[in-house]
């Protein structure tokens, strides 16, 4: 719209329509293109006057909607309408007292809130671990350290509980121990450490349970290798080199760095190379008698060879 007259009528016809946040918005950006026209000035404030009370009357309108929020202490919800009719209309709808009185409230209510969490979480929690259900109880404290990790009442009844858990399972996992299920036990102790990993004691029977496992490993493979030796003697006594060799490449699958196995591979790798030139040598000699045989042979010439 290029001219002002324009502006005056699309203001007016925006206020009929009770568009008014069209008509505030006009009525601005009018003000500010125009900062020295008088003629405009008298326009706004005359449309300032029916805008304020417009707009004052839809404001009241929803704010009158509110009167159950208001009963039910929804201060939040409260608030956020109140911020968004001062976020529409600032400066016409004088809410600013309001909105900082509801947020006092809002903020107490939270606090109040966040006090009977933690009294129904307690009381929760200890019916829980009256009825042994030491699992709900940790569990339970768990989502409640998710908002508040520094609540004595809370921490002091999830170590009663955690203390309690570990106790009942610990002969389980002393009887695997005692059976020589070493693997099973450790399984066993590691999700115990989960819940509680500054326990030292489960700490270090985990520590020993892993020595254990690979000190039963490496016997496992000692003997394993053993056997698998016996083999390779006989093997060799019978100069039998490709299955000699076959054999210590499966050690190595056992234990690839075997100092031993990978010395003797090495030393049978250059023997089975030196017979299988000195074979292919002697078939070429031979081949070549052959051939002077039978080409002396063809000329009536016998040759000694």
């Amino acid at each position: 719209m290029n001219n002002i007259q324009d502006y005056f009528i699309q203001i007016e016809k925006f206020i009929d329509e009770k568009a008014f946040k069209k008509a505030y918005d006009a009525a601005i950006f009018l003000a500010d293109s125009n900062p020295n026209d008088a003629k405009v000035h008298r326009f706004l404030d005359k449309v300032n006057k029916r805008l304020s009370k417009e707009i004052k009357k839809e404001i009241d309108g929803k704010i009158s909607q509110t009167k159950y929020l208001w009963d039910d202490r929804e201060y939040k919800k409260l608030l956020k309408i109140y911020l968004d009719l001062n976020t529409i209309y600032p400066g016409y709808s004088n809410l600013e007292d309001k909105i900082e009185k509801l947020k006092e409230l809002a903020d107490r209510k939270s606090e109040q809130e966040v006090e009977k969490f933690i009294d129904f979480s307690f009381h929760t929690l200890k019916k829980m671990f009256k009825e042994r259900d030491y699992t709900g109880v940790i569990r339970g404290c768990h989502e409640f350290f998710k908002f508040d990790r520094s609540n004595k009442k809370i921490l002091k009844i999830y170590q009663k509980a955690r203390y309690q858990y570990i106790k009942s399972k610990f002969p389980t996992g002393m009887l695997l121990i005692d059976k020589k299920f070493y693997d099973k036990a450790l399984y066993y102790f590691e999700q115990l450490y989960h819940i509680a990993p500054d326990d030292r004691k489960i700490k270090k029977i985990i520590l020993d349970l892993q020595n254990k496992l690979h000190l039963i490993d490496l016997s496992h493979k000692k003997s394993l290798i053993e056997k698998k030796y016996i083999l390779i003697n006989s093997i060799l006594k019978e100069k039998k080199y490709d299955d000699a060799v076959r054999n210590l490449n499966n050690v190595l699958l056992i234990d690839n760095k075997h100092k031993k196995t990978r010395r003797l591979l090495a030393n049978l790798n250059r023997k089975v190379l030196n017979i299988i030139n000195d074979e292919i040598y002697n078939q070429l000699i031979q081949a070549h008698r052959i051939l002077r045989a039978e080409y002396a042979l063809n000329k009536n010439d016998i040759i000694q060879i």
